[in-house]
C-alpha cells in the first residue's frame, strides 16, 4: 500500500509539471561578506544557481485555496507556492534564509521568455510526501534586483554537401587558399 502511494504521488507530480511547469532558477547564497572592500563600500555575495527544467508554479486560485486551509494565515496577493521536484536539486541540498528564485515565463505562443524573469523571495520551504518534493512559499519583489546569473552559448551548424568539394584540378601545389590541408583523392 505504501509503495503506491509512492507511485502515485510521483504521477499526480508528474502531472501538475506537465500542466504548469515553468523554467525556475533557484540560487542559493552560501556567503555574504558586507562592506568587504572598505574604500568602495562593495559588498560580496558568494551564490551557486541551480536549474529547475520545470517547477511547477501554481495558479493564483489554488494557492489561495491552499492557504484557505491553513488556519491563521492570510492571504498575500504578492505570495505564491511553488512546487519542486527533490529530484530537480542536488543530494545534499541545504536552503538558507537568504535564497531566491528566479521564475521565468512563456509568452502568448508558448515560447520561453530566456532573460527578464520574476524574483521571489523563498518565505518557507517544507518537505513533503516523504521527500519527494519542497512546497516553497515565495513572494514575488516587485522592481526589486533580481541578481541573476546569466548562461550565454553559442552554437553554429555547417551544411556540407558534394557541390561543396573543390574542384582538385583549380587548387594544385602550394596554393594557400585553404588553410586547412585537402581531403585524401584530390
Amino acid at each position: 500500500m505504501y509503495v503506491n502511494q509512492l507511485i502515485h504521488s510521483r504521477e499526480v507530480l508528474y502531472s501538475l509539471k506537465q500542466r504548469y511547469g515553468v523554467p525556475i532558477d533557484y540560487y542559493h547564497v552560501f556567503s555574504e561578506l558586507v562592506n568587504d572592500n572598505v574604500l568602495t563600500g562593495v559588498s560580496t555575495v558568494n551564490k551557486i544557481k541551480y536549474k529547475v527544467k520545470k517547477g511547477i508554479l501554481l495558479p493564483i486560485t489554488m494557492a489561495r485555496l491552499i492557504n484557505q486551509d491553513t488556519p491563521g494565515s492570510e492571504i498575500d496577493v504578492n505570495s505564491t507556492q511553488i512546487i519542486i521536484d527533490k529530484k530537480d536539486l542536488p543530494l545534499h541540498f541545504e536552503h538558507a534564509s537568504e535564497d531566491y528564485l528566479i521564475v521565468h515565463d512563456y509568452n502568448h505562443n508558448k515560447r520561453l521568455l530566456k532573460y527578464g524573469g520574476k524574483r521571489y523571495n523563498i518565505q518557507t520551504l517544507d518537505e513533503l510526501e516523504d521527500n519527494l518534493f519542497y512546497v516553497v512559499t515565495a513572494r514575488f519583489i516587485k522592481g526589486g534586483v533580481r541578481n541573476e546569473i546569466i548562461d550565454l552559448s553559442i552554437s553554429e551548424t555547417l551544411m556540407f554537401s558534394e557541390n561543396d568539394v573543390p574542384d582538385p584540378e583549380i587548387f594544385t601545389g602550394n596554393d594557400q587558399i585553404f588553410p586547412v590541408p585537402l581531403p585524401l583523392g584530390f
